[in-house]
């Protein structure tokens, strides 16, 4: 749930009524604060679960925050409250959309306040008035950064709070820029944008020249903004060349100079943006280890001990991967470059950038080069900074090679993937081979349930969230890859996902190999101990099951108690699965390498196997064999597999 606050000063009911049918538009539960002028008519407003008074005289950051504090008492289950935000002339409106994720309060006075910056100003002795120190004080032990905002009407009482650009917003890239000039940066250009398109749908920046903008334009990529190098921009990037201090000839101050203007025209038009050289290829989403608390995301390079002169030389972080909030980071980046502060042109003064505002790193599986000293087949890896031009045999170039090649290859593989395992069909080896080698190489993200350690399936309303990318923790607008049992799937969440362009599949088997082996496999759990696995639903009877001593009686506790049948029978809307093939190494290598246009087919030797001799060998009696036969749930299943 979420809960909003509304500051009015004896506004019309009317005025809050409007503003709560904007609210239940969005068709979420929610809760409504509202702060009211001290003159106000007791009695609350219509529409409002909370109302409070508040004097708009003689008012301080206590009073403030006791208001806040009790919203939050109130409405303790709401992940945030924001505040409505009110035109000149026009009635309340909603916050933007990016301020959802939050987990604090916005203040009247518009600034932002951390629940843990709540809890420790309420904890103090509750005075009119606290005297600046001690504020101060209070909120940077809360983990925020003391900003000054003066209230007009009362020049002697500022309120103290986090500003809006400070490290308790969490960040994500809402775009991505790049510079790109000459024809020698065609190949890359085209490498970065067709990588980073099927990882990303953020709109992108690209500064470039008009070889390179035809080149673009010829691919016809969605949402690539062309900002073309015009004579006035060359002769900005010129000026700004002529104060900067020449270290090495292979870098070019005025290329240097475009990325400072990409950088501040991307943030100016979608907000915070993660600069990227041209020369990078991406793998996976670069939300990865995000969001950030900060104000500004640097990529170390990680330098290995062997080369430890060269950070002090060139510097600690790689300035061709950063993500920045506001462009007074970039005015102070290209200020301290044009100063020569650190040395070695734009890069070693972040350095210096990192001091002066709210920094984070990347971390290992972000911007990946050859200056690791490492093969990149040794970690899982989000982005390569590759150099194409770069020469030699070690592995970490070699290496590199191969792992910009399966990038390129990753682009005509499906972005989004929903494993339907059908129990005793394959399903664990699938989901395995996806999990630990399909899904790396695709750079698709493990939205596993097990894996994320919930110990249970999905649920058809998180399916629904999942398929359209708005579950907690999901790469927004990224690639994925999820795994339900079919009796963990429905109808509904299945045509979600679809509507959302996801590759629905499945492996299939035989219904009477199936009932051996699941037999067989709850047979051999029992015998080590462990619970009779049951997976479908809690709390179900399941004597019968628990009941079986040998093969036949657990083949027919399967069959015929109703409890069971979901383990094993056909969902009516299987056939809605978009790729169904019959579980065996031919389906396996036509979705690794037809399909995921993977060179061969991985080796996984992960595999549920159990002690199953097979339905031709199963020691089953002829009355226990027709009996299996004449079920219904077996002939439907032979239809099925008639057009499988």
């Amino acid at each position: 749930m979420i809960a909003y606050i509304l500051t009015v000063n004896g506004a019309n009911p009317a005025s809050t009524r409007h503003c709560v049918h904007l609210l239940e538009q969005r068709g979420e539960p929610f809760r409504l604060a509202v702060f009211d002028s001290g003159s106000a008519q007791p009695g609350g407003m219509p529409g409002s679960h909370l109302y409070r008074t508040r004097d708009q005289i003689d008012r301080t950051w206590a009073t403030d925050a006791a208001l806040i504090a009790a919203t939050g008492e109130a409405f303790p289950e709401a992940r945030w409250i924001g505040k409505l935000e009110r035109g000149a002339d026009s009635p309340p409106v909603l916050p933007k959309d990016k301020r959802r994720a939050l987990d604090c309060w916005v203040c009247p006075n518009g600034y932002f306040v951390r629940r843990t910056m709540i809890a420790a100003l309420t904890a103090t002795e509750p005075t009119s008035q606290v005297p600046r120190e001690t504020a101060a004080a209070l909120i940077e032990a809360a983990g925020g950064r003391v900003g000054h905002k003066p209230d007009h009407d009362q020049p002697q009482q500022p309120y103290h709070a986090t500003p809006v650009l400070s490290s308790h917003l969490p960040l994500f890239a809402n775009a991505f820029c790049a510079v790109a000039t000459g024809e020698a940066m065609l190949e890359e250009v085209e490498l970065m944008l067709r990588t980073l398109r099927r990882h990303h749908t953020e709109p992108l920046v690209l500064v470039c020249d008009e070889p390179v903008a035809q080149r673009v334009n010829s691919l016809s990529l969605p949402r690539i903004e062309i900002e073309p190098v015009t004579d006035a921009l060359r002769a900005q990037a010129a000026k700004l060349s002529e104060r900067v201090l020449s270290h090495d000839p292979y870098w070019k101050p005025d290329a240097i100079a475009l990325k400072f203007h990409a950088l501040r025209t991307a943030i100016r038009r979608h907000g915070p943006t993660h600069l990227l050289d041209a020369d990078i290829t991406i793998n996976g989403s670069l939300h990865t280890g995000g969001p950030w608390m900060a104000d500004l995301v640097l990529s170390p390079f990680y330098w290995p001990e062997a080369v430890a002169p060269t950070p002090i030389a060139h510097g600690f972080f790689n300035a061709g991967y950063l993500l920045a909030r506001h462009t007074r980071i970039v005015d102070r980046w290209e200020q301290m470059y044009a100063e020569g502060l650190g040395g070695f042109y734009e890069q070693k003064c972040l350095e210096n950038l990192g001091q002066e505002f709210v920094t984070a790193w990347f971390g290992h599986d972000h911007n990946f080069a050859k200056w690791r000293w490492e093969s990149p087949r040794r970690r899982p890896v989000t982005s390569y900074h590759h150099k194409l031009k770069a020469k030699g045999t070690a592995p970490r170039i070699t290496d590199m090679s191969d792992a910009l090649r399966a990038s390129l290859r990753a682009t005509k593989a499906p972005r989004k993937i929903a494993h339907v395992h059908s129990v005793r069909s394959w399903g664990t080896y699938f989901r395995f081979l996806l999990q630990e080698h399909i899904a790396p190489a695709l750079g698709l993200q493990n939205l596993v349930s097990w894996d994320l350690g919930l110990q249970r399936e999905w649920t058809e309303a998180e399916l629904l969230l999942l398929a359209e990318g708005n579950l907690w923790g999901q790469h927004p607008g990224g690639c994925g890859f999820v795994h339900n049992h079919t009796f963990s799937w429905t109808e509904k969440a299945l045509d979600a996902f679809h509507e959302y362009d996801w590759l629905t599949v499945a492996l299939v088997r035989d219904p009477r190999e199936v009932l051996v082996s699941l037999a067989a496999w709850t047979l051999d759990a029992m015998k080590r101990g462990q619970p009779c696995p049951v997976w479908h639903r809690e709390g179900l009877d399941n004597s019968a099951l628990a009941g079986a001593r040998t093969l036949e009686e657990a083949v027919i506790a399967l069959v015929e108690d109703p409890i069971y049948h979901p383990q094993w029978m056909l969902p009516p809307w299987l056939g809605k699965v978009k790729w169904i093939r019959r579980a065996g190494p031919e389906a396996v290598r036509e979705f690794c390498v037809d399909l995921c246009h993977l060179p061969e087919v991985p080796k996984s030797g992960n595999r549920n196997d159990s002690s199953s001799p097979g339905w031709a060998s199963a020691p089953l009696p002829h009355p226990t064999r027709n009996l299996v036969e004449a079920h219904p749930g077996v002939r439907e299943w032979d239809r099925f597999l008639e057009r499988v």
